[in-house]
């Protein structure tokens, strides 16, 4: 799978402590879509201690915040989550939809998809 493409795209990369996001925002000037690749390694592989750091930061800034399972199983033999949050901010509502596996090796990938609404 190719990175989107880096014309209509930025790309931004964050390290942290046993973790990596790479978002892709397009560069659209109505907002767009925006794709976030999170690579988790196994010292925070416990897949409701992510989410949770991912649902933070919308439950402190958003006026009305929700986060919802989808669906909670294993997918070919890793555990998984996929789960959709949505935040009102200045009247605007941005859709969430996440999905993070849980792996026995280094890392633990995990892909967002950002719906703007």
């Amino acid at each position: 799978m190719e990175p989107p493409d880096s014309a209509l795209f930025d790309a931004y990369i964050k390290n942290e402590p046993g973790w990596k996001s790479t978002m892709w925002q397009s560069k659209s000037q109505q907002g767009g879509d925006t794709y976030v690749l999170n690579i988790v390694s196994r010292e925070r592989s416990r897949l409701s201690k992510f989410r949770n750091s991912q649902d933070k930061p919308g439950k402190d800034a958003c006026a009305e915040f929700s986060s919802e399972t989808i669906d909670d199983s294993n997918r070919n033999g890793y555990k998984s989550i996929l789960w959709k949050t949505s935040c009102e901010i200045q009247g605007i509502t941005i859709c969430s939809i996440q999905l993070a596996m849980g792996r026995r090796e280094t890392f633990t990938p995990t892909l967002s998809v950002i719906i703007n609404s």
